[in-house]
């Protein structure tokens, strides 16, 4: 079962770092320029027990994608969206090419397709987007058991 509500939320709070909103960044939290990489792939979403490459993720169902390609961040920090953890990303160059790329292919493909993030080895995200991203930034919201400064870290790690 998909859940549509959890993907446009994403997807709104996408559109939010998109547009150039400032952000707040979480008390303790100072935001320092920091870079690193994050994984990025297209995926189609899959019913539960379909496929063995069909993995859980979000509340959803994608097939986990044989390749990823990598983005590289110019700047990652936690920060705090309507009263939500999340990671703000600011691509450099060549990860903002990569996120036009993957984010116009999904837009292009249709209803069942995603934008699947993986940050260290772990898939942490996989949204819907109607439309390609224009700019360098990005929003991954963070579920209550995930942390984001453990995001970040594996972000700077990469």
């Amino acid at each position: 079962m998909i859940s549509r509500t959890r993907g446009l939320s994403v997807i709104a709070l996408v559109a939010l770092a998109v547009s150039g909103c400032s952000v707040e960044v979480e008390p303790g939290q100072t935001p320092e320029a920091s870079s690193g990489t994050i994984d990025l792939a297209v995926a189609e979403t899959c019913d539960e027990g379909s496929d063995p490459q069909c993995v859980p993720i979000d509340g959803q169902y994608v097939t986990n994608p044989e390749t990823f390609r990598t983005a590289t961040v110019e700047d990652v920090v936690v920060a705090e969206h309507d009263g939500h953890s999340a990671v703000d990303l600011t691509f450099a160059a060549d990860g903002e090419a990569v996120l036009k790329s993957l984010t116009q292919e999904v837009a292009q493909a249709g209803s069942d397709a995603r934008l699947v993030m993986k940050i260290g080895d772990e898939i942490r995200s996989a949204v819907a987007v109607p439309e390609p991203v224009i700019g360098n930034a990005m929003t991954i919201p963070m579920s209550s058991t995930d942390s984001a400064q453990d995001a970040v870290d594996l972000i700077l790690n990469d």
